[in-house]
């Protein structure tokens, strides 16, 4: 439904050439000027009679305004710090053996080839605290597993701590304006469309999970049957039911992953029935990889958006559901909101826009599979 555009390496490209090329023709234009104007004048305008001397001026006041700037802003959040009481410090910041950190990338990219990328940051928890601060390419990314923090930036002081434009570009081609990629008035919308769904109580909603959730033991139980007992992936497992059930459960149509039969030990879904998983979990660990390429992130997208292809086979699914919901709509065949209701059909009672029933619809799947997903495989660990 979105049109087409640049790929983000493009637009970053082009997004470049102002500030790269306006300052320094500028500030050359204007040596330049004084140089023929003024030359007689001192010997300081003399000195600008070449172009090649014009050149090494021009870097040189650039280089002084960028040292300015620098150290303008460093006073600035000394005094901002200082005015929250002077108890107040700075988050450690992680130092690498290369500069800018930029060693962590691969550390990073490692832990995600491994899919566990939280042991990228375990260590630096362990040695720096429970919040730090990554700065990777000079730019301030804080972490943290301190609950005091988490809570702050989710509930107490939620409104303190707003996406940004850089996090909602990171996040666009996936999430899009959802409730989760928006703030302000964006925000209000959102979160005033999806808060009456999810305060209702819904019984026919057990028998929902209680279907996929008997598919998913009865699946387990089998395998555990076979000669051997060959072992299970039960975050393979999990990560089906809950796509099963929440698909069901927003767009009243499953994926129906768990039809697909599980792999066996090192071995790879076979099955094409897993499109739709496989394109939404490489869609999530492809904004993983953004946020660790910190803000050099569109550089490796020169040439396509690395999230388009999972968002077609994506779209391919919610899209045929969302136009025939809009167009019953329409027709005046959409059932009044009962107690059997999905949330798409909540949405579509609230607007006619698909670009924001689409994005909310993507929001509430990605938060509420991966909560729950969590949620049991935290139980088997325990």
């Amino acid at each position: 439904m979105r049109g087409a555009k640049l790929t983000p390496g493009v637009s970053f490209l082009l997004g470049l050439v102002p500030t790269v090329t306006v300052p320094p023709v500028l500030v050359y234009l204007a040596l330049s000027f004084l140089s023929s104007r003024y030359r007689h004048h001192g010997l300081a305008l003399q000195y600008l009679d070449t172009p090649l001397r014009r050149i090494f001026s021009t870097a040189v006041i650039l280089s002084l305004y960028a040292f300015l700037k620098s150290a303008s802003r460093s006073i600035a959040r000394r005094n901002d710090r200082r005015s929250l009481g002077y108890d107040v410090v700075e988050a450690p910041r992680l130092k690498t053996k290369l500069p800018w950190n930029v060693d962590f990338i691969q550390e990073g990219i490692q832990a995600r080839r491994r899919e566990y990328i939280g042991d990228a940051f375990l260590k630096y928890f362990e040695t720096l605290g429970t919040t730090f601060n990554l700065g990777l390419f000079g730019a301030d990314q804080l972490f943290t597993c301190d609950p005091e923090c988490i809570k702050a930036v989710l509930s107490t002081e939620f409104n303190t701590f707003e996406k940004g434009d850089v996090f909602k570009a990171k996040m666009n081609s996936v999430l899009g304006v959802g409730v989760f990629n928006s703030d302000g008035q964006m925000w209000q919308l959102h979160r005033s469309m999806t808060r009456p769904y999810f305060h209702r109580e819904r019984v026919t909603h057990v028998d929902l999970f209680a279907q996929h959730s008997d598919l998913a033991i009865s699946r387990l139980l089998s395998r555990l049957a076979e000669r051997n007992s060959p072992a299970v992936d039960v975050q393979d497992l999990v990560g089906r039911f809950t796509l099963d059930s929440a698909t069901e459960f927003l767009f009243g149509t499953s994926t129906h992953t768990l039809d697909a039969p599980l792999p066996y030990p090192h071995e790879p879904p076979r099955d094409e029935s897993s499109t739709f998983a496989a394109a939404f979990n490489r869609a999530q660990e492809q904004l993983v990889l953004r946020f660790g390429l910190a803000k050099l992130w569109p550089l490796f997208e020169i040439r396509e958006d690395k999230t388009e292809q999972s968002m077609r086979v994506i779209n391919a699914f919610t899209d045929p559901i969302l136009e025939e919901r809009l167009r019953m709509k329409r027709e005046g065949k959409l059932k009044d909101k009962e107690e059997g209701d999905t949330f798409l059909d909540h949405l579509v009672g609230c607007t006619d826009d698909e670009v924001v029933i689409k994005d909310e619809l993507l929001n509430i799947l990605i938060a509420g599979r991966d909560t729950a997903s969590h949620l049991f495989l935290a139980q088997t660990r325990l």
